[in-house]
Order: C-alpha cells, then structure tokens, then sequence
C-alpha cells in the first residue's frame, strides 16, 4: 500500500512581508537619532578629555612660574616673528608629540595634530587647493582648540594697555582670570565657517572648555565680546584703555 506524505509548506504572504518590513523601518527611525546622539556624547567626551590633557601641562606651566602663558591665541602652532605659541611653551610639559608639517619646512602644508591638540568633533574650516579637499580646524591651525588668555595678550600687543610691559600684562591677566574661574582654553568656534558651526556643536550645545585655575573641563557658552571688555575693565590700569 503506498503512503502519501503531504508536507506543510507555509510560507510569508505578501502583506506579512510587509509588515515586518514596516516594522523594521520603525525601528530604524527610532534608533537612528538616538546613536547620533550618542556618537555626538563620545565625541564630545573625548574632546573634554583631551583638554584635560592639555591642561595637566598648562597646570605644570602655572605651578612652576606662577603664571599663565604670555603668547597669542592658540592659532597655528608657528606662531610669528615675536611670539612662541603655546604649543611650543607647554609642549615639554604634555607628553605627547606636538602638531607637525605634512611637509616639513612648508607653511602651506596641513598640520598633523593627534591627541590631545585635535577634537574627534573637528570640523571643515577651509579649502586646501592643493589637494582638492576641506580642512579640519586642527589640519588648518594646528589644533582644535583656542587659547582665551591670548587674546588678551594681543590686545595688549595693540593697544599697549600695559605700556608695553608684557611681565605687567601677565601677571594682571594670570591674578584677574584666577578671580574669574574663566575658561582657558576653548574650541576654536571662531575659526569655523557659520555654516559648519553644528556640525562641532550640534544642538546648539556650549564649546567645551577648560577652566582655569583648577583645569576642570566642561562645555561652556561662546565668550562675548562684552565679557571680554567688562574683563579689561577688572584688569587694565585706568588710563590705559583705548
């Protein structure tokens, strides 16, 4: 007798299909913005961090002179004909190498900045023609990150709200800004194009920042400019303010 085996062969609809594929989709648009966020966290944990590292040599600097770095903004590393940058102020004292030339001896080659001198947020500043492609701020200047007391030291460079006397002008700058809890060190937000601003800063989130006199890193809001001028004020002799 012969014996027919009849085998249950179910499969997906159409609609089932889908179904799971709608489904799918969902869960995609729901994960999606949350692991941006999370990739915009880490980065900006890593850029906090590296400040600190930076940070453990400014605090080195400052322990040993009792003073603050008298050099101009952190904005390329080679400085100019009358002042050192900070890179090459503090360099000896943060143990990681400093930003280099990709070409050695060329102004106009990118700089190579690894940690702690470049944000993993960095963002496009500039065009290089040479070869065809956007630079980071960190490609561009050296670094991510600007130094705040320096702008006070260029405008005492041109205005000589000290006379001239740059020890005067340090030590007014170092004694105010351990009154102030002000940030030290900050992303270089002035140097990106507007339009690139949220890709370094999405949702309209602080710079982040180090703090200065205990080197704490946190994000903070854009210094104004009134902030500086009310600064001056608390620092430069009467007289002397232009």
């Amino acid at each position: 007798m012969i014996q027919h085996v009849t085998h249950d062969r179910r499969a997906f609809t159409l609609i089932e299909l889908l179904v799971v594929i709608s489904i799918i989709a969902l869960l995609i648009g729901i994960l999606l913005p949350a692991l941006g966020r999370a990739r915009d966290s880490a980065r900006s944990v890593k850029c906090l961090a590296n400040l600190k590292g930076i940070g453990v040599g400014l605090q080195l600097y400052y322990n040993q002179s009792d003073l603050v770095p008298d050099v101009l903004p952190l904005a390329d590393p080679a400085g100019n004909d009358n002042d050192a940058s900070l890179l090459e102020v503090i360099g000896e004292f943060v143990d990681t190498p400093t930003p280099r030339r990709e070409v050695e001896d060329d102004d106009t080659s990118p700089w190579i900045a690894t940690d702690p001198w470049a944000c993993p947020a960095d963002t496009d500043v500039e065009y290089d023609p040479a070869t065809g492609e956007n630079l980071t701020v960190a490609q561009s200047l050296g670094t991510s990150y600007e130094y705040v007391p320096g702008v006070f030291f260029f405008y005492n460079e041109l205005f000589l709200i000290f006379d001239g006397d740059r020890a005067a002008g340090q030590r007014s700058v170092t004694r105010g800004l351990e009154r102030r809890d002000w940030p030290i060190l900050v992303d270089a937000r002035n140097a990106v194009p507007e339009e690139n601003i949220d890709a370094w800063h999405p949702g309209g989130v602080g710079q982040n920042s180090l703090y200065f006199p205990d080197m704490r890193a946190e994000e903070y809001d854009e210094i104004t400019e009134d902030e500086v001028q009310r600064f001056f004020v608390e620092i430069a002799p009467r007289d002397s303010l232009p």
